[in-house]
């Protein structure tokens, strides 16, 4: 078995090209599966997983060999395995599902049994850097509290950018959705499932859990705030400063700043919009120090300073270099140190509750009183007589969980470029906001509002407008809703055709695409 692990884990033969992106490449090998679950028990007792892997990135779809009988199978260096993959923009995620493969009636049916995916976010991985990483495999990436993994996954992962000034700045271009079609509908399924994971557009109430669960999971975040809050108003060294090659000192620099920026502010309020878009870049950079400062060089970020020299310059002044195990012990007493805090935070929040409930039922014991029946009871018979009252709270939830894992990514620096470009933003409007004169602008808004709104020449407004349209007959009031339906439905008409030649067209390219590539898309 060791030597089957060695041989796996040489460099691969056979590469497969994919994807139409001219930005990166992404090398991308897949290793082995380890603890796989067996999806074909039945008669025969030495019948296990045929195991193989879909990855799914922007306009690629590429599969591995698979591979019969095997709970952990490793994919050999001459296997079909290794893809090169083009990419159109940097935040786009990698996306690779492990699948039982099915043949015969079952696999026309209901296609291949899916075992679990990871997504990759290849936003803070360097350039002409081999990683070997390991991932647990999930049937679905929402948060549950008794979710098991059905596996790991090992994958090898090089990224070749050959400008990477161009990589920055394409992050300001919006992403596009990739549209893709296949030949076969199992192959539809399996790509969506890769990409998408479990259908979230069907009501369920586990998803309503699952979402539940995520966002409780957000509140883990005040440990963190609260620790910020108690630096920076009791003024406690977070910045490290170098006296000598022995001695440092930590110095309270955001304490500071913030003590600055309150006796300025108060003093001259007319400099609130320069540091509301200061504060957003000091946010920002607080929380990149924060996630620079950790022990464990694999959950650093992108620094802003390496993004500046790399539009500079066109690449990174220093070089990274992560040595084996590095800071291994005080990375993990690093993570103690702040699941503990977590864990205290999370404990003190249910005494407070079970105490507050308590006392709440020795109230009433006391007092005696009982809340009454006022619902109606329906006798009805129904399936999921929620589903109508909780179905659109789910989509709503839906929608609102991408923002906030969007604005999170952003903050935490998980998408380092979006990050990098809304610091930058931020300190340009913020200096620039310094030289306009608020106040000139305010004073003169409101004498401007003043005379024009509250001014004895209303009464000509009055005169040659407003009483025109009081004293408008019947006939003349028709008339004029008359014209004013006509020049709607001039408009609505230009909106109808630009509909219908827009619709037309999606119509062609998706019937042109069905023909080359396949009906499912």
């Amino acid at each position: 078995k060791e030597d089957v692990l060695l041989e796996s884990m040489k460099e691969s033969r056979v590469w497969a090209d994919a994807g139409s992106g001219t930005l990166a490449k992404v090398y991308v090998e897949v290793l082995s599966c380890t603890g796989l679950p067996n999806m074909d028990m039945g008669v025969n007792l030495n019948n296990k997983t045929d195991s193989f892997c879909k990855i799914v990135y922007e306009d690629c779809m590429c599969e591995t060999d698979v591979i019969d009988d095997c709970l952990s199978p490793c994919w050999m260096p001459w296997s079909n395995r290794a893809f090169i993959l083009h990419t159109q923009h940097t935040s786009s995620p990698l996306f690779i599902g492990v699948f039982d493969y099915d043949s015969g009636l079952n696999d026309r049916l209901d296609g291949h049994d899916p075992i679990g995916r990871v997504s990759v976010d290849m936003s803070n991985l360097r350039a002409d850097t081999v990683y070997v990483l390991h991932y647990q495999l999930w049937t679905e990436e929402k948060i549950i509290a008794d979710r098991k993994p059905n596996g790991t996954l090992k994958i090898r992962l090089r990224l070749e950018v050959p400008d990477k000034r161009e990589l920055v700045f394409s992050s300001l271009q919006p992403y596009h959705n990739v549209y893709v079609n296949t030949k076969q509908n199992k192959e539809y399924k399996c790509a969506k499932y890769v990409a998408k994971g479990p259908d979230e557009e069907k009501f369920s109430t586990d998803t309503l859990k699952a979402y539940q669960a995520e966002l409780m999971a957000y509140l883990d975040l005040i440990v963190y705030i609260k620790d910020a809050l108690i630096n920076l108003l009791l003024w406690r060294g977070t910045f490290k400063a170098s006296l000598t090659k022995s001695k440092s000192v930590m110095l309270p620099l955001h304490s500071l700043t913030l003590f600055i920026a309150g006796v300025t502010l108060v003093e001259n309020p007319y400099l609130l919009p320069s540091y509301s878009c200061g504060s957003i870049a000091w946010l920002l950079l607080a929380v990149m120090d924060f996630r620079l400062s950790n022990p464990d060089p694999w959950d650093r970020c992108k620094s802003f300073r390496e993004m500046v020299e790399i539009i500079i310059a066109g690449q990174p002044l220093g070089t990274t270099t992560i040595a084996e195990n590095e800071n291994s012990e005080e990375a993990a007493a690093f993570r103690k140190k702040w699941e503990d805090k977590i864990e205290e935070m999370q404990r003190k929040a249910i005494e407070a509750k079970e105490k507050k409930a308590k006392e709440a039922a020795e109230e009433e014991e006391i007092t005696g009183e009982e809340e009454e029946e006022l619902e109606t009871k329906d006798s009805s018979i129904s399936i999921n007589p929620l589903k109508p009252i909780l179905y659109p709270l789910q989509k709503i939830l839906c929608v609102v969980l991408e923002y906030v894992r969007f604005i999170k990514n952003i903050i935490f620096w998980e998408e380092c470029y979006y990050a990098f470009w809304t610091t930058s933003a931020s300190i340009i409007f913020a200096v620039f906001f310094l030289f306009i004169p608020w106040k000139f602008i305010m004073v003169w808004s409101a004498r401007i509002v003043v005379w024009a709104v509250l001014g004895p020449w209303m009464r000509l407004v009055d005169i040659f407008f407003y009483r025109k349209i009081e004293s408008m007959t019947k006939e003349e009031a028709k008339k004029r809703e008359k014209a004013m339906k006509e020049a709607r439905e001039v408009y609505l008409e230009k909106l109808r055709r630009d509909k219908r030649i827009k619709q037309e067209e999606t119509t062609k390219m998706k019937e042109i695409k069905k023909y080359m590539f396949g009906k499912y898309s």
